[in-house]
């Protein structure tokens, strides 16, 4: 059951479309060199100017693979209905057309053909989105029947999740028959009435002279059965933090601190910081002069914020509003606040008012890729009211994260615990492969506006 189960999540989650895509790429170039007369298969290029079928198939699979990435596709608590998904692999195939037109000046390969490129992003685009929209129909077809044995609150806030996703799942409603009492058989009798395909239980840790929970009897004959915790994990990337206690914390193996992932990861916002400021050298200038003529000066917002394990560091931002509130330094995070200057909204819909934290990321006091760093005040003030949140800083804080590009501005104290799940998800699950995922869906964000 447990191979089974795997498979699905991989499936689920998104290495199939990973492999899918590459797949989709390559083979819609090769299909369509061997449509064309004058070109062969092979490593070789047929004449000069003209990339070889084999490299050129490589390249367009990997370029379409982190265009679809980029635009969502592969994310697995995305919407799962047809037209958002026709939708994103319309955005892959703009964005796939659009690098590899820059590639191909770069490269002086300019003979690659116009009919032999349309045919190309044509059948990549029937591909994608024809293999999406067949498993969606299948997913409709053979929707997995759950029973949810939570308390009502936590099982109406589930099923309005699963909803919500399009995730194949159908809930049954809890019958009043069942209740605290109900032993092994009957909730196995129960199922197989309704026809119950997986059980979602709640978290706990009994000891062995416990009497077994019931769901045991279910797990016994071979029901799937799945704790809240390891559900929202497999299908929503979030960590419940309703479950969350000083356990989970000693059974999390911190990845951060590897040594060589630590010391990969610091390689990296070397990397990328050094190239975001040099990029800053050459944007920044005339950015300064349009703020300066909007609303004049200063030019640079610093705020102190809360880094690793608790240290504090003071963060740059460029200046996006024309006053602040008293003795309040904090810049809102509120759209249409009306002390945005116009440049203001620019720079905050690209993001690029965050391009001074380069140098915070440079000098180490941030990552890349982490939590959002919070506010000391409000840090403070978070630590007493939400369980659990300063614990984020047991990593440094990033540029984007997890919670950034799966959840927006945290208001209210449930709308926080809700962002926790995420960044308590980074936290358990951080790796090279989740570092690049968010990058590429930050990339995304920033090129659809998002904030």
């Amino acid at each position: 059951m447990r191979q089974v189960q795997q498979r699905s999540d991989w499936f689920l989650g998104g290495g199939f479309w990973l492999a899918f895509d590459f797949c989709a790429g390559a083979g819609a170039l090769l299909l369509a060199y061997a449509l064309a007369p004058d070109l062969e298969w092979g490593w070789r290029a047929s004449f000069p100017g003209q990339p070889g079928a084999y490299p050129a198939a490589l390249f367009f699979g990997a370029l379409l693979t982190l265009s679809a990435d980029i635009a969502g596709l592969h994310d697995a608590s995305a919407q799962r209905r047809p037209l958002p998904v026709l939708l994103r692999v319309a955005v892959t195939i703009l964005i796939a057309l659009v690098a590899a037109l820059v590639v191909l000046y770069l490269t002086a390969l300019q003979q690659l053909g116009r009919m032999v490129f349309v045919q190309t992003l044509v059948l990549a685009a029937l591909a994608m989105g024809g293999a999406r929209l067949l498993f969606h129909r299948i997913e409709g077809a053979s929707r997995r029947r759950l029973l949810v044995l939570l308390e009502p609150a936590a099982r109406a806030r589930l099923r309005a999740r699963i909803e919500d996703s399009g995730l194949p799942f159908r809930v049954a409603d809890v019958p009043d028959s069942l209740n605290a009492g109900t032993d092994g058989d009957r909730l196995l009798d129960l199922c197989g009435k309704l026809r119950i395909d997986e059980l979602v239980v709640p978290e706990g840790h009994g000891r062995p002279e416990d009497p077994p929970p019931p769901w045991m009897r279910c797990l016994e004959a071979g029901l799937q059965v799945t704790h809240h915790g390891a559900f929202m994990e497999r299908y929503f990337s979030q960590v419940e933090v309703s479950a969350v206690g000083p356990d989970w914390f000693l059974e999390l193996d911190l990845r951060l601190t590897h040594p060589v992932y630590h010391r990969w990861k610091r390689f990296s916002d070397l990397v990328l910081s050094g190239i975001g400021l040099l990029a800053g050298a050459i944007v920044l200038p005339p950015v300064l002069l349009v703020i300066w003529i909007e609303s004049g000066r200063p030019f640079f917002f610093r705020q102190e914020r809360v880094g690793l394990r608790g240290s504090t560091f003071r963060i740059w931002k460029l200046r996006t509003m024309r006053e602040r509130r008293g003795d309040d330094d904090r810049e809102l995070p509120r759209a249409k606040d009306p002390r945005i200057t116009r440049i203001g909204y620019l720079l905050r819909r690209t993001r690029l008012d965050e391009l001074p934290q380069m140098w915070n990321i440079f000098r180490g006091d941030m990552s890349f890729i982490g939590p959002r760093p919070d506010w000391t005040d409000e840090a403070a003030d978070l630590r007493g009211r939400v369980p659990y949140h300063h614990f984020r800083t047991l990593v440094k804080p990033g540029l984007t994260g997890w919670a950034q590009i799966n959840y927006g501005y945290a208001q209210t104290d449930e709308e926080v615990r809700e962002k926790l799940g995420f960044d308590l998800y980074y936290l358990k699950h951080a790796s090279v492969l989740l570092d690049l995922q968010i990058l590429l869906r930050t990339i995304g964000a920033i090129s659809r506006g998002a904030r």
